[in-house]
């Protein structure tokens, strides 16, 4: 979860929610992943989500910018960590240990 300016930021099981928490309402929902929505971090003005099948960027009004999918699904039973935000990119790994370097934008970085 994750408070900012009033708003609620969660996910709960295959949805991800803004609540307002004045109002006591849902301002938007979205299900970007076809399967769990296991955490999300920021990144920049926006989320960037682990689902199961897919890494997700959106933005807080709810607009999914991109997704990106691997190989397998983004859980490591290795202990490694699955997303890795650096200053300029983000480091991914698979259930296989594949690993994958992507751009801000959703793009594999050369």
């Amino acid at each position: 979860m994750q408070l900012n300016d009033d708003k609620l930021y969660f996910s709960l099981g295959f949805t991800f929610f803004s609540f307002d928490l004045i109002e006591s309402q849902i301002i938007w929902q979205v299900r970007p992943d076809t399967a769990e929505i296991f955490e999300f971090y920021d990144l920049e003005n926006d989320f960037l989500l682990r689902g199961e099948l897919e890494i997700h960027r959106i933005t807080k009004n709810g607009e999914i910018k991109w997704s990106f999918g691997g190989k397998d699904i983004w859980v490591n039973m290795e202990g490694k960590r699955e997303v890795q935000i650096e200053s300029n990119r983000i480091k991914l790994t698979d259930f296989n240990n594949d690993k994958y370097i992507i751009d801000f934008n959703g793009k594999l970085a050369s």
